[in-house]
C-alpha cells in the first residue's frame, strides 16, 4: 500500500493501490492449539481459587477443543464446524452458576454481588494471562533467546478468545490448514484514518464498490468510481481449454509400483498436474520452434511453480517466467513482454477465509455444504476480478503489432467470459479441448476412449474386422475395460457401423446433389440445436421423436445428404448418442448403408 500525504489535517490525500486487497476489515491472531495447556497452567499460577470453581468449565472447553483438532479436515474447520466441538453458551451460563452458587448462598452480603457471567471470566482470564512484554525482553540479550523467550511466555489469549465467540461475540474461531487457531475480528483501523482525510483515491482495475464503502464504513454513493476509456484487444486470443475443472490444489496422485529396488509410489501420467504440464510444454516448444523470440508466461499456485522448471522448454530460461496466483496477478508487469501466458486453475480466494469475512460482516456462520447463493456470488465475482487481473498481465493493448495468446486452463462460465468480454473489447476467446491441443493433456478416460476409436478407424480402414482383444492390446487397457467402454456407445457391433457410416461420410459416397439449399439451411440449424438440447438436459427419447420427425418429412435420400453436409463432430455426436435408440423399421426404410448399421 503506498500513501501520499501533501498536507496535513483535513486537507490530507492518500492514494491507496490495489485498495481492494489492501483494505482489510479484519485484524487475525493465529497460534499453537498447544498454547491452550499453558495459557491453563499459567491461570492456575495466578488465581489457583478462581481455576479450582472454573477448572471443569475451562477442561470442558479444551477437551472440545482437542477433539477438533483431531478430526479436522484438511482444509481445517470452519468457525461453524468448530463451535459444534464446544459446549452451547446455556451449559457454560449453567457450570458457572453451579461453581458460584454455594458462595454466593453462604455469604450474607453477597446479595448485591452477581454470579460471574463468561464475559467477566474472560475478563479476568485475560488480565490473568497478561505479560509484561519489557520484563520478558529484559530476561535475555542475545536476539535468538529473546525470540525463544517471547514464544515460550507470551500467548494469543487462546481460552478468553474461545470464551467470548462462545458467548455471542463477533469473534470468528477456525483452525487453518496447518492446525493452527486463528482468531479474526472485524476491525479495521485505516479506514478510521482514511475517514479523516479530504480526498482518498482508491486504485483497482476492477473494483468492488460495494465492498469497498462497506470495509471503510461508507456509503455506497460517498465512493466516485472514475473509469477510462478502453482500448482495443484485438490482437489478445483467450484460449479456454476444457478437461481439467477448476485444476485446484488437489492434482497428484501416486501409486505404488513395483521395481528392482523393491515398491515405491510414482506418479502416474494420468495426474492432474502432468496433464498440465504436458499441455504447457507442448503449447510451447511448439511456439518457441516457430520463433525463438517467443517469452512463456506461467501463472499458478505457489506450490506448484517449481514443476515448469524441469520441463526445458528452451535452450534459454529466460525464455520461461513464472508467478503466483493472487501475488504476480496484480500490479505487476513482469509478464509484459510474454507472447503466451497460461492462467493454470481457477483462482478461487480461500473459502475458508472468505467464510470468516461472511461472518463477520453479516453475522452469518456457515460451512461450503451450507453457505448461501448470495456468498457464491461474492466468490464468483472475486475469482473473476482475478482472472481479468492476469488476462490484462500481457499489456496486450500497448503491442498492437504483436499476436498473444492467453490460455485459461480451467473450466469458465457463460457469466466469467461475458465479463472477460466487456472488460478487454476486441477480445478473441475460443473454448478448446485439451486433445485437440496435446493428446497426453486429456483426461485418462478421454485419452481411452480415443484410443480406442482411433483403433477402430484404422481397422477398418485396412479392410480388417475390430475385435475387442486387439483393440485392447493396442490400447493398452483389459478387455473388460474396452467392452465398458464401447458399451456407452451402444456396443461393439454399433460402434463398428457407426464408425464406417462415418467413414463413407468422409468418403464422399453419399450424393450430395441431391441437397437443396434449403435442405443445407435446415442442417445447419437443426441438428446442432438437437445437440444443445440434449446437453441443457432433454431426454434422448424426446429428442429422437424430432429426429425421427424430421427423416420422415424429408426422405431417406434427402436425410442422408442434410447428414452428410454435418461437419464431423456433429455428424459422430449424434451417431453416438441416437444409433442405440433408433427404431429398426426406421433404419431399414433408409439407405443400405444406415441399414447395415442396424443390422
Amino acid at each position: 500500500m503506498s500513501k501520499i500525504s501533501v498536507a496535513d489535517g483535513e486537507n490530507a490525500i492518500a492514494f491507496i493501490d490495489e485498495a481492494g486487497r489492501n483494505i482489510k476489515p479484519n485484524t487475525t491472531v493465529k497460534g499453537a492449539i498447544a498454547g491452550f495447556e499453558k495459557e491453563l497452567a499459567a491461570f492456575a499460577a495466578h488465581d489457583p481459587s478462581l481455576f479450582h470453581k472454573v477448572s471443569p468449565l475451562l477442561k470442558k472447553i479444551g477437551a472440545g477443543l482437542e477433539r477438533a483438532y483431531q478430526e479436522r479436515r484438511h482444509h481445517g474447520l470452519v468457525h461453524k464446524e468448530l463451535m459444534a466441538f464446544f459446549p452451547d453458551t446455556q451449559t457454560l451460563n449453567q457450570m458457572l452458576l453451579d461453581a458460584f452458587w454455594g458462595d454466593w448462598i453462604s455469604d450474607d452480603g453477597s446479595w448485591d454481588n452477581k454470579i460471574p457471567t463468561l464475559q467477566h471470566l474472560a475478563g479476568r482470564l485475560k488480565a490473568s494471562l497478561k505479560q509484561d512484554l519489557d520484563m520478558i525482553l529484559d530476561m535475555v540479550a542475545e536476539p535468538d533467546s529473546r525470540y525463544r523467550v517471547v514464544k515460550e511466555n507470551l500467548t494469543i489469549q487462546i481460552i478468553p478468545r474461545i470464551i467470548r465467540a462462545i458467548a455471542g461475540e463477533q469473534i470468528d474461531v477456525s483452525i487453518a490448514p496447518d492446525g493452527e487457531i486463528q482468531f479474526k475480528k472485524r476491525r479495521c483501523r485505516i479506514a478510521s484514518q482514511l475517514r479523516k482525510l479530504q480526498t482518498v483515491f482508491l486504485m483497482d482495475a476492477t473494483p468492488d464498490r460495494a465492498k469497498l464503502a462497506e470495509n471503510l464504513g461508507l456509503r455506497q454513493n460517498s465512493i466516485v468510481q472514475i473509469a477510462s476509456p478502453r482500448p482495443q484487444f484485438t490482437n489478445l486470443n483467450l484460449k479456454i481449454v476444457s478437461g481439467f475443472g477448476k485444476a485446484g490444489r488437489n492434482r497428484n496422485r501416486f501409486v505404488r509400483r513395483q521395481g528392482q529396488e523393491g515398491s515405491k509410489l510414482v506418479e502416474t501420467p494420468y495426474t492432474l498436474m502432468q496433464r498440465i504440464l504436458a499441455l504447457v510444454k507442448k503449447v510451447s516448444t511448439d511456439a518457441i520452434a516457430a520463433n525463438p523470440n517467443t517469452k512463456i508466461g506461467i501463472l499458478d499456485l505457489k506450490e506448484y511453480i517449481k514443476r515448469y522448471s524441469d520441463l526445458e522448454i528452451a535452450q534459454d530460461a529466460r525464455a520461461l517466467l513464472t508467478g503466483y496466483h493472487f501475488f504476480d496477478s496484480r500490479n505487476s508487469n513482469r509478464f509484459s513482454n510474454c507472447n503466451i501466458l497460461f492462467s493454470v486453475g481457477s483462482p478461487v480466494v480461500n473459502l475458508g477465509e472468505m467464510l470468516a469475512e461472511w461472518h463477520l460482516r453479516h453475522r452469518q456462520s456457515y460451512t461450503v455444504e451450507d453457505a448461501p447463493p448470495e456468498f457464491w456470488a461474492d466468490i464468483n465475482r472475486q475469482t473473476t476480478a482475478e482472472i481479468i487481473q492476469e488476462i490484462g498481465r500481457s499489456r496486450a493493448q500497448h503491442r498492437q503489432d504483436q499476436e498473444i495468446a492467453h490460455y485459461v486452463l480451467a473450466d469458465l462460465s457463460d457469466t466469467q467470459i461475458e465479463a472477460i468480454t466487456q472488460y478487454f473489447p476486441g477480445i478473441q476467446i475460443e473454448r478448446v479441448e485439451a486433445y485437440s491441443i496435446c493428446q497426453e493433456a486429456a483426461p485418462k478416460a478421454v485419452q481411452t476412449k480415443k484410443g480406442i476409436c482411433k483403433a477402430f478407424a484404422q481397422a477398418i480402414q485396412r479392410g480388417e474386422t475390430p475385435v475387442g482383444k486387439n483393440i485392447a492390446e493396442q490400447v493398452g487397457v483389459t478387455k473388460g475395460r474396452v467392452s465398458q467402454i464401447l458399451s456407452e456407445y451402444g456396443g461393439l457391433r454399433k460402434l463398428r457401423k457407426s464408425l464406417i457410416a462415418l467413414l463413407n461420410t468422409l468418403n464422399n459416397r453419399t450424393k450430395l446433389y441431391l441437397l437443396r439449399e434449403e435442405d443445407l439451411e435446415m442442417a445447419q440449424a437443426f441438428f446442432p440445436a438437437l445437440l444443445q438440447d440434449l446437453e441443457c438436459g432433454r431426454s434422448p427419447s424426446e429428442v429422437l421423436t424430432d429426429f425421427v420427425c424430421l427423416a420422415e418429412s424429408y426422405g431417406s435420400k434427402h436425410f442422408e445428404a442434410m447428414l452428410s453436409a454435418l461437419p464431423v463432430d456433429t455428424l459422430c455426436t449424434l451417431l453416438r448418442v441416437f444409433l442405440s435408440l433408433l427404431p429398426p423399421d426406421f433404419l431399414r426404410g433408409l439407405s443400405p448403408p444406415m441399414e447395415a448399421i442396424a443390422s
